[in-house]
């Protein structure tokens, strides 16, 4: 069992779909974002996964890898005003990631996450992360005090999630050494669905693929270390494969990274609108 921990910052937080529309935390507008993470790899059965794409995205190289994320975000629009009303830009996530292909290219996927905050939940509706309110605790960092760890080897930290009152995750880290890896499963560019129904019949208003992505990275070294992860069966949420599949409640993990983290579900089974060519993230 291994996983990460670090921090990450990155700026020009957007999402290009066909026509290049792009999102912000403004119309027009660009978010910037940092962010304590903690990252792990399990793995699962590859059919559990493949079950999670859409037809325009192939099984990964490594196909039944799936990256468990929590994050605790502060996010920014280009003016920078909330950092002087912190309500409107701190949230928490966790989420599942799982690898893919897309024209033979490898990328990722969200397939679950949970967020604490309902703007964050509704932007990564708009950019086709279909996020659900939960409630996510996190160790936190601080720069002096008995009462916090440091990025230290034997540090101890640990991340909690529940929705609708039932657990969905928790997860337990020792800290070891500095990662020479880095991120893995959700390093790739990812690939997402922005899905609105229609008032009414059954063709939805949008249903298309979409990429997200982020640009001038800056990251903390990263640290590596063992862990436990439980997801929980006794919840209203579809994991109950990835738990059977997974085996054993605890499972583990690998390496923490920075990135766009946000997940979606699968949309198997209707077409989509198809990215045309390449569009900056």
């Amino acid at each position: 069992m291994r996983i990460a921990i670090g921090a990450v910052a990155l700026t020009g937080v957007v999402v290009s779909a066909v026509g290049a529309a792009v999102f912000g935390a403004r119309a027009g507008g660009s978010v910037a974002a940092g962010a304590a993470i903690a990252t792990g790899n399990l793995w699962v059965l590859a059919r559990v996964v493949a079950a999670l794409l859409p037809d325009e995205l192939a099984p990964a190289e490594d196909p039944g890898a799936v990256a468990a994320i929590f994050a605790d975000w502060q996010s920014c629009s280009e003016d920078m005003h909330e950092l002087v009303d912190p309500i409107q830009s701190q949230y928490r996530e966790f989420f599942l990631v799982v690898g893919a292909r897309y024209q033979g290219q490898p990328v990722s996927r969200c397939v679950y996450i949970w967020v604490d905050k309902d703007f964050a939940m509704y932007r990564g509706w708009i950019q086709g992360f279909p996020k659900k309110l939960g409630s996510i605790n996190m160790t936190r960092l601080f720069a002096a005090g008995k009462a916090t760890p440091k990025l230290v080897q034997g540090a101890r930290f640990g991340a909690t999630c529940t929705a609708n009152d039932r657990q969905i995750a928790r997860l337990a880290i020792t800290l070891e050494h500095v990662s020479q890896t880095g991120p893995t499963v959700n390093d790739p560019p990812m690939y997402n669905s922005r899905h609105f129904p229609a008032a009414s019949g059954t063709e939805p208003d949008v249903f298309e693929l979409v990429r997200a992505g982020g640009r001038d990275r800056d990251a903390t070294p990263i640290w590596e270390g063992s862990a436990e992860l439980r997801l929980y069966d006794d919840t209203i949420e579809d994991l109950q494969a990835i738990i059977a599949a997974a085996g054993a409640p605890p499972v583990l993990f690998g390496h923490s990274s920075g990135g766009v983290l946000s997940l979606k579900t699968a949309l198997r089974g209707t077409p989509q609108r198809r990215l045309e060519g390449e569009h900056a993230a």
